[in-house]
């Protein structure tokens, strides 16, 4: 009898990329949560900020600071009370209004500067009021509406305390940090989904699962994946909505299925309603109209898939913002005082500085090694492209389908991002997110593509993995830090405690006080001073006794750069300089 067939067959090429996926993912989900509760608010630094004193209870502190509710017509990222004048020196902790609005932070906020504006922004809407403007609009709705109902189910399994009286979480900072850890959750799960989204848009264009797999641990390591991972902001998520629609772009370009480009249209308004500076995805979708336009013909219905996709996403982005539409007509004040703040931040300098200082934070976030090799990468790639662009067979459509969907936006975001680098710190990396994912996936596919031999390529791989591993490594080293019970900031408050104690008592600083930019101090003993904008930033030790500042890198060491963080707020390094002698006390 001739042998029975088996009822089920394993097929190894079927299951090998599955299982490759299901491996990067289980690598990169301890990488993105390690440190996850770094920087939070804690009653550890209240001995540092009341010395001698009594520590002051919520009420209080609530009470002298004013409260805490915003003007409805104002941005919820606007404080309250700006300092205007900084033309001159001004103590910032005269009063006890002033020390109250310092504590303030202190109790609220994390090492992190921006985080807490997410929290600003769900803090004035009353859902059963039907009150949901976030009046905040530099993050889109897709992050900030997602994070109120993520704590809303924190809340009711017990993760999280959800209360609306704001003294009781100054009493109570720690329960008050639960809730940035569930927003960085978020982000993580938004981290997850690029390190999949990345291993398929690799396996598109190299097939297999080696040369994919790398991509997708490279992506976990890279340094500003590392740092978007941990914070509780939306451009991790944005970054892979933009991804995404890559990804099924492609596919309409292949299969010129309706779905792929509607799925094109829902997830450029996705990225865009994540966080409006991931506009530039839109080109995604002229691109996809253009090559299946090459592919198939007709230029009538190739005008109509762009317009129809387009619309497709601009109705995801306004689902997602209803306010930016609403208040366009019935409160445009609220959207000149947040979209304002945001503008006056950014301004375009194409100078050779900028350039300069771009391709700098381009190699920090992804890596030394792997930023020269995507670029290597780029020009043999591309030039690749161009000798075989008459190729029109399915793998050179697919491979030439992601490589110009993926470019497209990465060099628009590259663009807008040189021209707004010039006198950026290193925490403005995390803007060219796009571009370093270009970098790297160049990198990985030229590896596959120009290199045949199977030992070589998997050294040249491990070699670059190994560096970019290295440079994330030091990442991950930060915010696990940073969560602990002594944390870098807390050492210097140890030390600014001794100096005080030796006689020094004024204090001078760039910025208002607050846990991300000065560690906790002695708000009864020290003399605080907001330096005037003009000694800014070298000159702040003329002002007091002792200064002050947060800087990208200390620069004491041969090998210390290999180490710093400069995009992160984690593990931050401070530059402290100390007088001989006490100066005379601010008139």
């Amino acid at each position: 009898m001739p042998p029975r067939a088996p009822l089920y067959t394993f097929d190894m090429s079927r299951a090998a990329p599955r299982w490759a996926a299901f491996a990067i993912l289980c690598a990169a989900a301890p990488v993105f949560l390690a440190g996850i509760r770094w920087g939070l608010p804690s009653r550890a630094a209240d001995p540092y900020l009341f010395g001698d004193s009594e520590p002051w209870s919520g009420a209080k502190i609530l009470s002298l600071a004013g409260g805490w509710e915003a003007d409805p017509n104002r941005g919820a990222d606007i404080a309250r009370s700006p300092l205007a004048d900084r033309q001159r020196a001004i103590v910032v902790n005269q009063t006890d209004s002033a020390r109250a609005a310092i504590l303030v932070r202190y109790r609220l906020y994390t090492y992190q500067p921006d985080e807490m504006i997410t929290f600003r922004a769900l803090s004035g809407m009353r859902p059963s009021k039907m009150q949901l403007d976030p009046r905040l609009y530099q993050y889109g709705g897709l992050w900030i509406y997602p994070v109120g109902a993520l704590l809303q189910g924190a809340s009711r399994a017990g993760w999280v305390a959800l209360r609306p009286d704001v003294s009781w979480y100054l009493d109570h900072p720690e329960e008050f940090g639960q809730m940035y850890v569930v927003a960085r959750a978020y982000s993580v799960f938004w981290g997850l989904v690029g390190v999949l989204v990345v291993f398929a848009l690799v396996r598109q264009i190299a097939g297999g699962w080696v040369v994919p797999a790398a991509a997708g641990l490279c992506f976990a390591a890279m340094p500003v994946i590392v740092n978007g991972a941990h914070e509780a902001k939306p451009h991790l998520g944005g970054l892979a909505l933009t991804l995404l629609a890559v990804l099924v772009a492609a596919r309409y370009v292949q299969t010129g299925a309706a779905k792929w480009w509607i799925l094109a249209g829902v997830f450029c308004g996705a990225a865009t309603a994540m966080v409006p500076t991931a506009y530039p995805t839109f080109v995604v979708l002229l691109v996809m109209a253009w090559l299946r336009g090459r592919t198939s013909g007709g230029v009538l219905r190739k005008w109509k898939i762009l317009l129809a996709s387009v619309g497709v996403g601009v109705a995801v982005f306004f689902l997602c913002n209803p306010y930016l539409a609403i208040n366009l007509f019935f409160n445009r004040n609220v959207l000149k005082s947040n979209l304002g703040n945001s503008a006056a931040m950014y301004h375009a300098d194409a100078s050779a500085f900028g350039l300069i200082n771009a391709a700098f934070l381009m190699t920090l976030g992804t890596s030394p090694l792997l930023a020269i090799a995507g670029a290597v990468g780029l020009a043999g790639l591309a030039s690749r492209a161009v000798s075989i662009r008459r190729d029109h067979g399915a793998a050179a459509v697919r491979r030439r389908a992601v490589g110009l969907l993926l470019a497209a936006p990465a060099v628009l975001v590259a663009i807008q991002f040189c021209l707004l680098a010039s006198g950026k710190p290193g925490e403005y990396g995390r803007f060219a997110m796009l571009p370093d994912v270009l970098l790297m996936v160049e990198a990985i596919v030229a590896v596959g593509t120009f290199v045949k031999n199977s030992r070589m390529q998997a050294v040249l791989l491990t070699v670059i993995l190994g560096s970019t591993l290295l440079a994330g490594g030091s990442y991950v080293r930060g915010f696990v830090r940073d969560a602990g019970e002594s944390t870098s900031r807390l050492h210097l408050a140890e030390r600014l405690h001794i100096e005080n104690q030796r006689g020094m008592r004024s204090l001078a600083v760039a910025t208002e006080p607050a846990p991300y930019c000065l560690p906790p101090v002695d708000l009864f003993r020290w003399e605080i001073r907001l330096v005037p904008r003009d000694l800014l930033p070298n000159r702040l030790s003329d002002v007091g006794d002792v200064s002050v500042r947060t800087v990208d890198s200390l620069g004491d060491g041969r090998w210390r750069w290999l180490f710093e963080t400069p995009i992160s707020w984690a593990d931050k390094p401070f530059e402290l300089t100390v007088q001989e002698s006490p100066k005379p006390a601010a008139p």
